[in-house]
């Protein structure tokens, strides 16, 4: 790599925020979310039929989280943010992906603590 004026560049990147919005239910975390700039949604959770929002079919299982994802990264549109409702609902979706790629029963099968270090790699 040549190091001359024409490699320098500006460190500073200006990078999406992520944040997580914890409340009780009904106190309208959703809505704040659907409520961004170009938001649509995945779903994990089916309760948010009150809220006037775009958002991909309710998510069944962590492929089709993914499969979102995927579309939002490969196809073309005019989005500019993404939520995810919930993050609780997600997680059971996370242990039965785990689960069926491990063969396991539970995601307490492989023994104390193991599927749940398995499901946050």
């Amino acid at each position: 790599m040549a190091f001359d004026l024409s490699s320098i560049s500006k460190t500073k990147r200006l990078r999406a925020p992520k944040i997580v919005i914890a409340g009780p239910g009904k106190i309208g975390k959703t809505t704040f979310a659907a409520s961004a700039p170009g938001a649509v949604g995945i779903l994990t959770e089916d309760g948010s039929d009150a809220v006037d929002a775009q958002a991909f079919p309710l998510a069944q299982s962590l492929t089709d989280v993914y499969q979102a994802i995927g579309t939002l990264l490969q196809e073309k549109h005019d989005f500019q943010t993404v939520f995810l409702d919930s993050l609780d609902w997600l997680e059971p979706l996370v242990h039965a992906h785990v689960c069926e790629a491990n063969k396991w029963a539970t995601i307490e099968s492989p023994g104390y603590g193991k599927g749940y270090v398995a499901a946050a790699e």
